[in-house]
């Protein structure tokens, strides 16, 4: 279960959390301190005004007053006091209407002339009062209440709504910072880490910090991991050369075996039953080569032939027919192969992808089930279908089925390199593999794209063709170079039957000399070898004026394969073969190239 939400879970809503509460206890706090301060300064501001009112009453009651006494000769009449009277009387109420006050006149001390008394106290608290002595009048202006508290709250509202203002821009300014000075920063340290680069440092010291903690702690991942995987690949490498041992043990004893025969069999002068039992060493030689070819794989460190193609439906029928001796009786076998397709691969390659793939069905299904294989045409491609009726692979393990030494096998059953050299292989080819489910419900199937390519040309034919040229246009001299001894006789021997005029030398500079003093038409080279290898002769062969054309020999070719590279571009290597090779084999080569090279000429 996933932890429950919560609304502060995250960095940027707890500073928005922290803001809101900050704003609203400063707003209350505000309210709480500022009412009776505001209310304060409101009522001596209005007590001010009110005193200012009271002086400019004073000051027009006086000049209404001066006017009418200087303006008549007997003031004391009462029609002449009534007028004047009344004039005040307006004169105050028009003041007190003008600035929003109540007034309150009294004749003597308790007859109203303006206002009532009792609403007067009610509905004011600052007051203001004079005595005029001409009329005999007490005269009272007071603020009403109403007004003194719409001012004191417009006051405040005002204020508060500035700390409002200040409170919320402060706000905004700190979620920027936060934004551009936080968020970024953690951002991207994640966005590193998901695409699996190394954090760096953005200036701010805390954050440094956590930043150089996690290199560290990604340092000891790395470590571990390379100790893991270390102890995992030594894990496998033992049990693959337990297993390769076991098999090269095997053909050592059916080639020991073999010969001891045939020795026996040419004593006896039975030939026929000698040479049969050379074909086994021979047969026993090439499977070695098919082996070590698997481990040549692994680094893709083989010098592949690009030629190489085969009929899928020989190639996989073929390959089953050598399987069936050891898979279980129980298991049952459903093939449909389409019968004129080509790939891109031997039938070795074949081999391999084949019996990989059918015997970790049957370990799968427990040696009881079915496995189907059964291909299609898609155009220019053709798709293989290897399907079983087992338990399946899990979801979490498809990613990694092809990972070299991941098995899921008991320990000592499996390397796991099977599927990762498979997939070498077909990669290598232009062509994919994935994983499906069985359309059925149930096991697993491995799909394989490969691009259809043309049938091949007889290379029986051209190589016999070649080799015929030789007839016509007399010796052709070749020069094997190679720091074995037993190969250079063999190759000499084996050439020498075939009508070719043949030296050897077992150094590069050796070789060197022979060919600037003397002509080949043909160079068997010998990729390494101590001292200067076959690279180096190549280098000084491109500078000879007339170099002849090289056939690659090697055992191990891959970490020289970029230098040798350009050397296939620029003509002078013709072909490459791997050792061990049959003689038939490089009789073909020959005639290609021979042919070849009669062609451009």
């Amino acid at each position: 279960m996933g932890k429950p939400f919560s609304f502060t879970q995250s960095f940027g809503k707890r500073i928005f959390l922290i803001f809101l509460l900050f704003l609203l206890l400063s707003y209350g706090l505000t309210c709480f301190f500022s009412l009776s301060i505001i209310e304060n300064a409101i009522k001596r501001e209005t007590s001010l005004r009110l005193k200012l009112a009271l002086h400019q009453l004073k000051a027009s009651l006086q000049e209404i007053y001066f006017q009418y006494q200087s303006s008549v000769f007997d003031f004391s009449s009462p029609e002449l006091k009534y007028v004047v009277r009344k004039e005040a009387l307006k004169t105050i109420q028009e003041l007190a209407e003008e600035l929003h006050l109540e007034c309150l006149v009294l004749e003597g001390e308790k007859k109203p002339l303006l206002g009532v008394p009792e609403a007067f106290e009610r509905n004011t608290t600052l007051r203001e009062e004079f005595f005029f002595e001409p009329f005999g009048w007490r005269i009272k202006l007071g603020i009403p209440n109403q007004t003194l508290s719409r001012e004191i709250y417009q006051a405040l509202r005002y204020y508060l709504l500035i700390i409002v203002g200040i409170l919320v821009v402060a706000l905004l300014v700190t979620y920027f910072v936060y934004l551009h000075w936080v968020k970024r920063p953690i951002s991207q340290v994640i966005e590193d880490l998901e695409e699996k680069r190394e954090p760096e440092h953005c200036g701010i010291q805390e954050f440094d910090l956590l930043v150089d903690k996690i290199k560290e702690a990604l340092e000891r991942e790395r470590e571990l991991s390379h100790k893991l995987a270390f102890t995992e690949k030594m894990s496998a490498l033992g049990v693959m050369a337990g297993g390769y041992a076991h098999e090269f043990n095997n053909l050592l004893q059916i080639i020991a075996g073999e010969v001891s025969l045939a020795k026996t069999a040419i004593q006896k002068k039975e030939i026929k039953r000698a040479l049969k039992k050379l074909d086994r060493v021979e047969e026993a030689v090439i499977r070695g080569a098919e082996i070590s070819g698997r481990l040549l794989r692994l680094s893709r460190k083989e010098v592949k032939d690009k030629k190489e193609i085969s009929n899928l439906h020989e190639a996989v029928t073929n390959t089953l027919e050598a399987l069936r001796a050891g898979l279980s009786k129980k298991l049952k076998l459903e093939v449909s192969l389409p019968e004129d397709v080509f790939t891109p691969l031997s039938a070795e390659e074949w081999q391999e992808i084949i019996t990989n793939l059918v015997l970790n069905a049957q370990d799968a299904m427990g040696g009881e089930g079915t496995v189907s294989i059964r291909a299609e045409r898609e155009g220019d491609r053709v798709v293989l279908f290897v399907c079983d009726t087992g338990p399946g692979i899990p979801d979490e393990l498809k990613t990694r089925v092809f990972e070299p030494f991941f098995t899921t096998k008991e320990p000592g059953k499996g390397t796991g390199l099977g599927l990762f050299i498979i997939q070498q292989i077909i990669s290598q080819a232009g062509g994919e593999i994935t994983i499906l489910d069985n359309p059925s419900g149930k096991g697993t199937c491995f799909k394989i794209v490969l691009p259809i390519v043309s049938p091949p040309e007889g290379r029986e034919e051209t190589a016999d063709l070649g080799l015929s040229l030789l007839r016509h246009l007399g010796k052709t001299r070749i020069l094997v170079v190679d720091d074995e001894d037993y190969i250079r006789q063999n190759l000499k021997e084996g050439l020498a039957l075939m009508g070719f005029e043949v030296e050897e030398t077992s150094q590069a500079e050796k070789a060197l000399e022979k060919l600037k003093q003397n002509h080949y038409d043909l160079v068997l080279l010998d990729l390494l070898m101590p001292g200067k290898d076959g690279a180096w002769l190549l280098e000084h062969l491109k500078d000879l004026q007339n170099p002849p054309a090289v056939v690659l020999m090697s055992g191990y070719a891959g970490k020289l394969k970029p230098e040798v590279e350009k050397f296939f571009h620029l003509g002078l290597v013709k072909r490459a073969v791997r050792k061990p090779f049959r003689l038939e084999t490089l009789k073909e080569i020959l005639g290609e190239v021979i042919l070849e090279s009669q062609v451009k000429n």
